[in-house]
């Protein structure tokens, strides 16, 4: 470790009482965490952002919270809706699909694994212009690393790390409105042992920060959302950012 990093952390630690509980020194800037309560006072006056002719990519879009923006969305806009799932269609999913077309949808459904970059690549291309995209697709496992194999960890991983990047990927030509990831709290509190879960909740807030650089820089359309706020130790290096660009 040499001098100048050393000196760096001698003063992060000299200064951690006024920057935040946490801080990170990186590509020499140093940041800090802050957290706000925000009032809901007022936001309906501002109009929304789902248009009834837009066309929506809802991934998960027929599990527990896809599906409440789904039919949400079908029920309030009758917009277009492109759901994405990993399992062919039950009887159970094709009622929730004749349900949300009952309130004026077009809905389709496409079995497509979001990890899988050549099969959502081949969806964006049949889709034609997408409008939004609603990123729900995702594996709880609540079992603690020290009793998780391999298999487990990328399981969890996989649909928030390699689905977000396919979906950012695929469509970084689209002309987007807006693309919503679905954080966790535990990417700032963690998550009892659930390492695998926290982080990649994590990696999903880091990389709605790169997102923005690359909108910043006309790379990229459209606001994104997470669910939490962005800060940790998984960062996205300018190197890192390359591959994007």
């Amino acid at each position: 470790m040499d001098n100048r990093l050393c000196e760096t952390i001698e003063r992060i630690i000299a200064q951690y009482d006024l920057l935040a509980n946490e801080s990170r020194f990186t590509e020499n800037k140093i940041y800090g965490k802050e957290l706000y309560a925000i009032s809901d006072e007022g936001l309906s006056n501002h109009s929304s952002a789902i248009k009834s002719n837009g066309t929506y990519v809802i991934t998960g879009g027929l599990g527990g919270l896809g599906y409440i923006f789904s039919t949400y969305i079908a029920k309030k806009y009758q917009s277009r809706l492109i759901l994405l799932g990993r399992s062919e269609l039950s009887k159970e999913s094709e009622m929730k699909i004749t349900e949300l077309r009952g309130y004026g949808s077009q809905v389709t459904y496409y079995a497509c694994d979001v990890c899988d970059f050549n099969k959502v690549d081949q969806v964006v291309r049949n889709i034609g212009e997408i409008t939004g995209i609603i990123h729900c697709a995702g594996i709880i496992n609540q079992t603690s690393i020290m009793s998780d194999n391999m298999t487990e960890i990328e399981a969890v991983i996989a649909p928030k790390l390699y689905g977000t990047m396919n979906l950012d990927i695929a469509t970084k030509d689209h002309d987007l409105d807006f693309i919503v990831l679905f954080s966790s709290i535990s990417a700032i509190v963690g998550d009892y042992g659930c390492v695998s879960y926290a982080s990649a909740n994590k990696f999903m807030d880091e990389f709605s920060n790169l997102r923005e650089e690359l909108r910043k820089r006309h790379k990229r359309n459209g606001k994104q959302s997470v669910l939490t706020g962005h800060y940790g130790i998984m960062v996205v290096c300018s190197y890192q950012m390359a591959i994007f660009l």
